[in-house]
């Protein structure tokens, strides 16, 4: 993947997609992936990050590396009951 410094490469997904409604009303039925995306695709997929539910990473659910990225402090270890 290489970094693309022009904008007008994206161009055809802001100018695709189709309006996101400003408010719900009753006739609201839902955000679609066709108000990101242009619906010119056959299929989507949503690539979902790493979830690891084990305890033994409860006191520490993030990498320092997430940590910094997202802005949070450093806590006090979790009481376990």
């Amino acid at each position: 993947m290489k970094i693309e410094h022009d904008g007008a490469a994206f161009d055809w997904i802001r100018g695709g997609r189709n309006k996101l409604p400003k408010s719900r009303t009753p006739q609201w039925t839902g955000n679609f992936v066709s108000h990101l995306i242009p619906p010119i695709f056959e299929s989507y997929a949503k690539i979902l990050h790493q979830i690891e539910a084990h305890y033994k990473h409860i006191d520490q659910p993030l990498t320092p590396a997430e940590n910094i990225i997202l802005g949070i402090s450093t806590c006090e270890p979790l009481n376990h009951l």
